[in-house]
């Protein structure tokens, strides 16, 4: 995803660099999305060096890659899901890419679904899947599983008719969105009071280069949280993607675990997202966007 305002990369990290978060145990894993989680967390925790960063490698694609000593992962939120998916759910991913190329024929930059396209995708989804199709809805939040997608988009980024008849993306919000894979069960953090939503801590292994809240012992497996924020610089406009190149030091953000909360409604439908302790939740007004989740249909239907 692309930046918030500077105060949100000042954000205290409180996940230990080089430590695990550990976890719940395996057997509490859906069966359907075992092997999507367990790929996740292998990258996680053989990567060497990662940042978040715009980078793709030669034949276009995410660059993740494997090493002799472990993984890199120089990538940013949507080249991550979409590098897994792809790889371990290929029939899913192929929908997505499907969708993408007729709802978004204009995003041949990208060779992957960028996190608006997957929120797109989930957003138009039933909570009943029809037999071939690869995802289903999960409408309530405090009922997401490890495995389960969660997508949103910003803006005008959210309307794709209205992307579809602009030349170009100039003047646009920066921040197109954000995607990540969850890896554990919400928990409520605050109920609703006086007109506040309630809040819910989701436990997620994602790329950004914005500090998310501790995880510790949220995810349903162990996370070692690799990524170090010491390039990010003071402000959010100190740090390019475009520019980093693969191996440069110090690194910021990338591939790691942590929790987002999420405001809720009183069905659960999610309202507002917040990366960390000293963000604000969006979006806030004037500010449009919406949250989607998906779930593969290799697990069961959402309630």
């Amino acid at each position: 995803m692309a930046r918030h305002p500077a105060k949100t990369l000042t954000a205290v990290c409180i996940l230990c660099v080089g430590g695990f978060a550990w976890a719940a145990s395996p057997s509490e894993l859906p069966p359907g999305v075992r092997p999507l989680l367990e790929t996740a967390q292998a990258i996680n925790n053989g990567l060497t060096q990662t940042s978040y960063a715009y980078t793709q490698a030669p034949d276009g694609q995410p660059l993740i890659q494997r090493r002799e000593d472990g993984w890199t992962a120089y990538t940013d939120c949507s080249g991550w899901v979409s590098y897994l998916v792809g790889k371990v759910l290929p029939t899913q991913y192929a929908a997505v890419m499907k969708f993408k190329t007729e709802r978004f024929p204009r995003e041949t930059k990208w060779n992957w679904p960028r996190a608006f396209v997957w929120e797109a995708w989930f957003h138009g989804l039933g909570a009943a899947p029809a037999p071939s199709a690869a995802f289903t809805a999960v409408t309530d939040l405090r009922q997401v599983r490890p495995g389960d997608i969660i997508a949103w988009c910003l803006g005008d980024w959210c309307s794709a008719s209205h992307l579809q008849t602009r030349k170009s993306a100039r003047g646009l919000n920066k921040d197109t969105g954000h995607i990540l894979l969850v890896m554990g069960t919400a928990k409520q953090v605050s109920p609703a009071s006086d007109g506040t939503p309630a809040v819910y801590s989701v436990p997620v292994l994602d790329a950004s280069n914005l500090k998310h809240h501790a995880a510790e012992g949220a995810s349903v497996l162990p996370l070692k949280a690799v990524r170090s924020y010491a390039g990010c610089g003071p402000g959010a406009k100190d740090y390019d993607p475009r520019a980093y190149q693969p191996g440069q030091t110090p690194t910021c953000g990338g591939v790691g675990p942590g929790a987002i909360y999420f405001q809720v409604d009183a069905r659960g439908a999610p309202m507002g997202f917040q990366f960390g302790p000293r963000d604000a939740f969006h979006p806030k007004p004037p500010e449009q966007g919406r949250i989607s989740i998906g779930r593969p249909v290799t697990q069961a239907a959402a309630r």
